[in-house]
């Protein structure tokens, strides 16, 4: 496939003729309709992986509800709060400086083609796998940022 129409942000192959947003809207109105958490955990997942697609305050929403969720351990509802907790303690100008600009250059492990197509787990099972993937090469590409 042709490398310029994957896409810019996480790095994504089409499917067809379907981009990863459309893979996106897809995937939360089949297999994540009716399943409020892992609903809220496949969005947050997403805005975190395209920070240019969303504003910085939801992205800033994202990575703290994923951090609470991940690293804190909290269930998906105190992880939330938190998370709401979190943006209220950012300086507002802050949050426009503080671009995600750096997350797009990240080399994703996986986006949501690989789970579109996950049929072995439920929902809420291949929602925490993408969440704790994307934290993790956070964490690993901010390691060798810093070397």
């Amino acid at each position: 496939m042709f490398k310029e129409l994957h896409c810019k942000e996480c790095g994504a192959a089409p499917k067809g003729m379907k981009q990863c947003h459309e893979l996106f809207d897809d995937l939360l109105g089949i297999k994540y309709l009716g399943d409020g958490e892992a609903y809220r955990l496949a969005v947050a997942c997403y805005t975190f992986q395209h920070p240019h697609s969303h504003s910085a305050k939801a992205w800033h929403y994202a990575h703290a509800y994923l951090t609470a969720f991940v690293h804190d351990n909290l269930p998906s509802k105190q992880a939330r709060q938190e998370a709401n907790a979190t943006l209220h303690t950012l300086n507002p100008e802050k949050l426009e400086l503080e671009s995600p600009l750096l997350h797009q250059e990240i080399p994703w492990p996986h986006s949501i083609l690989d789970f579109s197509n996950e049929v072995q787990r439920t929902p809420i099972e291949a929602a925490e796998t993408w969440a704790h993937s994307l934290l993790q090469a956070q964490e690993e590409w901010f390691y060798k940022l810093s070397k």
